[in-house]
């Protein structure tokens, strides 16, 4: 499936600032998982599978992707 949305520069600024935020902060849980593993399950509710590092490699991963489909804010 594919969207299409039309954003303002603002607008696309905004979010590749997001995007830049949240890769920064998944690239500072995978080091800290790295170095401590045995925190990476300790707020997993009873019912729910414990993340892996694989799994915050892979959310990573496709927020690196988004922000390369993004234009730089500006060019047209």
């Amino acid at each position: 499936m594919t969207h299409t949305i039309e954003l303002n520069d603002r607008e696309l600024s905004m979010i590749v600032e997001i995007l830049k935020d949240r890769l920064e902060e998944v690239e500072e849980d995978i080091e800290h998982y790295e170095k401590h593993p045995e925190e990476l399950g300790a707020e997993t509710e009873p019912n729910e599978e414990p993340l892996t590092i694989a799994d915050y490699e892979h959310y990573r991963d496709e927020v690196q992707t988004l922000l390369s489909l993004l234009p730089d804010p500006g060019e047209d």
